[in-house]
């Protein structure tokens, strides 16, 4: 099945489908996150391989024993008593009606900044996207046209983990929770640990930062 149409999904989102029950799995050098350990259903999301990285790192994932190259969050075989938590779908589900609006968005229209900051702000904020959007990508083979190729991919991976090193992991998932996820204020105030009144002051923050981290440190090559 390709994954050319599944939703990019952020680590908040990924530990929440491995909560109930479900798997990471690497399928033609793409990362999958599925609902179950079923990897023949349609998976609810692709993620990065920098969020796997994480999720190996600070032991929330696991090889499976039976199946070592998929990851999930518990060694233990699953349970047949029905105990897991229940898929995310609600959280999951496309174009859920009456959404908040993102915090992204009201900054765009309310943060006083000075002339031409939200340009340069909303400039990096694609930037930042194209990055990860590509960095959990397909790899292509060397024969396949029109995706981006491996060295794309390659770059986007070490711009991301340059960034990471630069601005710190905490800014790089506030970063992720605002832009790829268009979190409204209480979301992000949730997932940054603020208070929802603090939410705006917090994102432009880490905006601001991500800027300046693509000007002084991370360059786009021509």
């Amino acid at each position: 099945m390709s994954g050319a149409h599944l939703r990019l999904l952020t680590e908040p989102q990924v530990r929440k489908v491995l909560a109930g029950g479900g798997m990471l799995v690497e399928a033609g050098g793409q990362w999958r996150a599925h609902r179950n350990h079923d990897a023949r259903r349609k998976a609810a999301g692709r993620i990065t391989p920098l969020i796997v990285n994480r999720l190996k790192a600070e032991g929330i994932v696991f090889a499976d024993p039976a199946r070592p190259s998929r990851l999930i969050s518990d060694p233990s075989p699953p349970s047949a008593g029905g105990n897991r938590i229940p898929p995310p779908a609600r959280l999951l589900e496309a174009g859920r009606p009456h959404r908040p609006v993102s915090l992204f968005t009201e900054l765009a229209v309310t943060a006083a900044v000075q002339p031409g900051e939200m340009t340069r702000l909303k400039a990096s904020a694609r930037r930042f996207l194209a990055d990860i959007s590509q960095a959990a990508a397909r790899q292509p083979s060397p024969r396949m046209t029109g995706q981006p190729s491996r060295a794309d991919f390659q770059a986007a991976m070490t711009r991301l983990s340059v960034l990471e090193k630069e601005i710190g992991l905490g800014t790089v998932r506030q970063l992720e929770c605002l832009l790829v996820d268009a979190a409204a204020s209480a979301a992000f105030a949730q997932q940054s640990g603020c208070a929802v009144v603090e939410a705006p002051a917090v994102a432009l923050a880490a905006l601001r930062t991500l800027a300046r981290a693509y000007d002084l440190a991370i360059k786009t090559p021509q």
